[in-house]
Parts: C-alpha cells; sequence; structure tokens
C-alpha cells in the first residue's frame, strides 16, 4: 500500500486540529487602548500602587488582565474599566482610604467600545470631563464620591446627553454648581437619557422642586437623599407612580429622605406590582399614610421617620402586609399600639416607632412577630408590662425614656435589648 496514501487522512487532521485551535486563541487587547490606559495612568497619583500591574513591558502587553480592566472576549476591545476606591476598617474601628488622586486625562475618549466606566471614590476632584460625554456606548456611569472628601464641583458637562445607551448614572456625594433638577428636565425634553434605571444625585445641595418625571419610563431605582428639595410632591411624580412604576422589573426603590419636602404622600399608588422600598424619612411631610400604599403586598419597606405625622396609628398600614421594615420614629403620633400590628404585619423583621406620644400597654401580639429582629418603642408614654415573650430577645437594651413599664420575667441576664435603644 502507498504509505503517502495511508499518512493523507492524518495530514488533514493535522491540519484541522491546527485551524481549530486557532479559532479558539486567546484574543489580545488593542494597542491603542492599552496606550491609552497607560496615559491615563501618568496622570494619577498612585501612591499605594493600585494600578502596579499596568506596566508597559513586554511580558505584560496583556491589559485585559490590568487591574480593573475587562475586555471582550471575541474583538480584544475594552469593555469594562473599574477604579473604585476603597476603604479598610482597622481593628479599631478606624478607616484606611485607597484610591486615586491627580487629573482625568483625555485618552480615556479612545476607549470608545467602553460600556463601564466606575471612577467613584476617589480624589479627582475639578469638573467632570467633558469628553466623557463622547463614551456613546456607555452603559453604566459611576462618579460618586461616598469615601472621598475632594469630590467633583462644577456644572454638570452638557455633552452627557449624547449617552443614550446609559443606564446607570450615579452622580452622589460631589460639590456640583447645580441649584436644581432642572438640567435634568431639559435632558429629558430632548429624548435623552430615557433609558436610565438607576439614578442617584444624593448629597449635592439640590434646591427646587422635585422635576417632571413621567418621561423616566424606565427608571426603578431613585435616589435624591440629603439635598435641600423643597416643596410639594409633584403633580408629575403622581402620574409617574400611576404610570411607570415597577412595570417590567423586580424591584423598585425611591429614596427622597433628608430632604425639606412638605405636604402629605400622594395617593397613586395602586398600579404598584413590584417590590418596593419608599424612604421619605427626615422631612417636613404630614397628613394620613394613603390606603393605595397599602393596596399590594408590594411595599416592602418604608422609612418616615422624622417627619410631621400625627393622629393614630394610620389604619391604613393594616394591609401592608408585605412589609419588613417600618420606621415611623421621631413623629407626633399618639394613641394606642394596635393589637392587630402582630397578626397584619406579620412578616416585620425592624419596627420603630421611637419618640412619638404613643400610649397604654404593648399589645401581646407583638409576640406573633416571628422574624423581628429591631423592635424599638422608646421616647414614648407606654405603661404596664412588658409581654413575657420578650424573654425569648437574645438581647435587649433598656433605658429611662419616661415609660412606666414593668418586667414579668428576669432582664438581669440581658445585655442589649432592642425593645427601647
Amino acid at each position: 500500500m502507498d504509505t503517502k496514501e495511508h499518512c493523507k487522512p492524518i495530514q488533514l487532521l493535522l491540519i484541522y486540529l491546527s485551524t481549530s485551535r486557532g479559532n479558539h486563541a486567546k484574543v489580545l487587547c488593542i494597542t491603542t487602548e492599552r496606550e491609552a490606559l497607560l496615559e491615563f495612568k501618568r496622570g494619577l497619583i498612585d501612591e499605594y500602587d493600585l494600578l502596579s500591574s499596568w506596566r508597559n513591558e513586554e511580558d505584560n502587553e496583556e491589559c485585559c488582565s490590568w487591574r480593573g480592566v475587562k475586555c471582550s472576549n471575541t474583538t480584544g476591545h475594552i469593555l469594562v474599566l473599574n477604579l473604585r476606591g476603597s476603604i479598610q476598617l482597622t481593628p479599631d474601628g478606624e478607616g484606611n482610604y485607597f484610591m486615586l488622586r491627580g487629573i482625568i486625562r483625555s485618552s480615556l475618549v479612545k476607549l470608545q467600545y467602553l460600556k463601564y466606566l466606575d471612577l467613584s471614590s476617589n480624589e479627582f476632584g475639578g469638573e467632570i470631563p467633558k469628553y466623557i460625554g463622547y463614551l456613546k456606548r456607555l452603559e453604566y456611569l459611576n462618579f460618586s464620591s461616598k469615601a472621598s472628601s475632594n469630590g467633583f464641583t462644577g456644572l454638570i458637562p452638557p455633552q452627557l446627553q449624547n449617552l443614550t445607551y446609559l443606564k446607570v448614572l450615579d452622580l452622589g456625594g460631589n460639590f456640583f454648581e447645580v441649584k436644581n433638577l432642572e438640567w435634568l428636565s431639559l435632558y429629558l425634553a430632548l429624548g435623552v437619557l430615557r433609558s436610565l434605571e438607576f439614578l442617584s444625585f444624593e448629597q449635592n445641595a439640590l434646591g427646587g422642586s422635585l422635576i417632571n418625571l413621567t418621561r423616566f419610563s424606565s427608571l426603578r431605582e431613585l435616589r435624591l437623599r440629603d439635598n435641600l428639595l423643597n416643596g410639594i410632591f409633584h403633580e408629575s411624580f403622581r402620574a409617574y407612580l400611576e404610570i411607570h412604576l415597577g412595570i417590567g422589573f423586580e424591584s423598585t426603590t425611591l429614596d427622597l429622605s433628608e430632604n425639606l419636602l412638605s405636604g402629605g404622600i400622594p395617593n397613586c399608588w395602586t398600579r404598584m406590582s413590584v417590590p418596593m422600598i419608599l424612604n421619605v424619612a427626615n422631612n417636613r411631610i404630614s397628613g394620613s399614610i394613603p390606603y393605595s400604599l397599602c393596596s399590594s403586598t408590594a411595599l416592602t419597606s418604608l422609612y418616615m421617620r422624622k417627619n410631621n405625622l400625627s393622629g393614630q396609628f394610620p389604619a391604613s398600614l393594616k394591609n401592608c402586609q408585605g412589609l419588613s421594615v417600618l420606621d415611623l420614629g421621631r413623629n407626633i403620633l399618639s394613641g394606642k399600639i394596635p393589637e392587630w400590628i402582630g397578626t397584619k404585619l406579620a412578616y416585620l423583621g425592624s419596627l420603630s416607632l421611637r419618640f412619638n406620644e404613643f400610649s397604654g400597654s404593648i399589645p401581646p401580639s407583638i409576640c406573633q412577630l416571628q422574624s423581628i429582629q429591631i423592635l424599638d418603642l422608646s421616647g414614648n408614654h407606654l405603661s404596664g408590662k412588658i409581654p413575657q415573650c420578650f424573654s425569648n430577645f437574645t438581647s435587649l437594651q433598656l433605658s429611662e425614656d419616661g415609660s412606666s413599664v414593668s418586667y414579668d420575667f428576669d432582664v438581669s441576664y440581658f445585655l442589649r435589648v432592642y425593645v427601647v435603644q
């Protein structure tokens, strides 16, 4: 037999294996993009060697393996740049910050395939570079300053309106020269940023009233905590809730706490269909809690501490049977704590009624709260006996708060109490 003919299948097999391995070869990062990262690094002060892996050496050309960098497995283009600063707690509770300082060089604009950019909790300072708005494929942008005292300043660059694919925008904890949210209204009027699912503008000293929210058809999480927003809830806020809230999402969050908002909670929650966290603590809200807020089991957490709620314990909450957290502390609520609280709100894990004007005894039905972990009834005018079931608490803290209570069990063994904190 001809040995040449016999070897043909083997030769074909070797050729096939060679081709197959070639198809699965590792894709290296793009040279121009690696050089853009190195140029960006030259503008930074990296005193903690956070970017020690960013080296322009022959054996370290694969920038896709550098810290904070992720690339496409097929094209090699950089898709993710995550350089978020961090904090590590020492044994004595002090925090050590690990962050970058310096300037954000324009070389980043060469990363045209970038989808995720996180430069939060560092010390860059200055204004947000205008060229960030030319990274048109961005879906996630985080310039928040949670760990640093040196946040961004100046105006919000109008070039951000180019980011039509943006889903997450976090600009919290900065010092922008923006007095209200009208710039965001303008963007929405232009038809941009409508894909946003998460928006945070916390801790920025924003004033004025809430803006027209009806164009936020995709928004599932809005965080405007710790600003100076004032006035009553905007009518468009009512329309937004009725039309969009929770549609197509697994959960939704609305955080308007620590502002100067007044008036009552709008009665517009009947369409709420997914688990929701509502935080309006530390405002000037008065009136009653509307029944529509509890029209379904969707509301999971309600924070309304430090407002101007008055009258008896809100009967509307009887239908909030999905609540796991309820905080009504530091209001002017009075009367008795209702007996139904232990049966209708059976899933509560945290209940705070501290510093109100409640009187009477602690209802025994509280013993039916099988999931309770934090129970704070301090600063009221309660009397009578603490229920026997409190002896089952693993930690108890007792304080002198004006209440007149006695105990059906020996509390001397407990180190901490969540009943009165």
